[in-house]
């Protein structure tokens, strides 16, 4: 029986949700702007529960960075009368308990009874950060990290669920590792590529320079890459093999809002700007087409601006209804 989408909301906010209730919910966010308001009344309900559990360190902590991050805003004109209207629609000791930040600028964050820090990606754009040794990292939609406040102990690891790209800050007395459910990485200095969506029993990640070790998390085994390779876990299979000679850099342009084509057919455009916007796309006499595209494009902020642009790039003309696409190859 197919969830709910209360239940798969409910199971995003406590970090269960699969890949396809993840698409889904992707979906339906990007379909209308009720649903998301609807969206964030439940996670108002879950910040609340998760205050009930904050000890009054982590309470005072959180009150003085939710007190920063109020002056910031105000110091913006044009996000005043979001604040008001955020101020009035959220109960205001919750916020100041928690420190989240304002909801209406669709960044989301916690700070955890383990004094981790939890930052989950908008559901329609990208969230960048900066980890406590200086390390960067740029969260895909909807995409999410755990980090403690300080790195304390020998390794500096961080947990991810999602897609994610990593500039590592070097420390070579201090080993840099990502666990995810499939795979763990550990680095030393290094940019990479991961994927590791929970529920799915696929992972990869493409390393663009450094040297990193990947290990499968269920007997996978355990492999070094060099630039340009791209490791590939199937966990249905049990294995963890390594693509020779890959433009790892498509897999990270997304980061700069690019979207990358790498001999992609018509069929895989498609499904990228499905991925990346949250729309169904069709595609009419794709028989006697097997020509494919390679490059980037800047990922604008409409679904239609961007067909405009594969347009003069493909032997394509579209129609939109809606969140439903029709291509029709020329």
């Amino acid at each position: 029986m197919d969830r709910t989408i209360e239940e798969i909301i409910i199971a995003y906010l406590d970090g269960n949700c699969s890949t396809p209730d993840l698409q889904r919910l992707h979906q339906w966010l990007a379909a209308d702007m009720r649903n998301v308001a609807e969206f964030n009344v439940c996670r108002r309900q879950f910040v609340g529960a998760k205050a009930a559990m904050m000890s009054a360190e982590q309470i005072a902590e959180a009150e003085k960075l939710q007190m920063a991050r109020i002056a910031y805003v105000e110091a913006h004109r044009r996000r005043r009368l979001m604040l008001r209207r955020w101020i009035v629609s959220t109960a205001a000791v919750v916020l100041l308990l928690l420190g989240v930040g304002t909801f209406l600028s669709r960044n989301y964050s916690i700070v955890e009874r383990d004094s981790r820090i939890c930052v989950f990606a908008p559901h329609d754009s990208i969230r960048t950060l900066v980890l406590p040794d200086g390390s960067r990292v740029w969260l895909n939609q909807m995409a999410m990290i755990k980090y403690p406040e300080k790195f304390d102990d020998d390794v500096r690891r961080v947990e991810i669920e999602g897609e994610a790209y990593f500039e590592v800050a070097k420390d070579a007395a201090h080993p840099f590792v990502v666990h995810g459910e499939q795979m763990d990485i550990t680095v030393l200095g290094t940019t990479f590529n991961v994927q590791c969506f929970r529920g799915s029993k696929n992972a990869c990640s493409s390393l663009i320079s450094g040297k990193v070790q990947v290990k499968g998390n269920h007997g996978e085994g355990c492999i070094i890459l060099n630039p340009g390779q791209r490791a590939n876990l199937d966990g249905e299979n049990r294995q963890l093999t390594v693509q020779q000679d890959v433009n790892t850099g498509f897999d990270a342009v997304w980061h700069n809002n690019l979207i990358p084509f790498n001999n992609a057919s018509v069929e895989q455009v498609a499904h990228a700007l499905e991925h990346f916007y949250g729309v169904e796309v069709s595609i009419r006499n794709p028989k006697g087409h097997n020509h494919t595209y390679s490059g980037v494009i800047k990922r604008t902020g409409s679904v239609d601006s961007t067909l405009c642009l594969l347009r003069n790039a493909m032997p394509i003309e579209y129609k939109r209804t809606g969140n439903d696409i029709t291509i029709t190859i020329q």
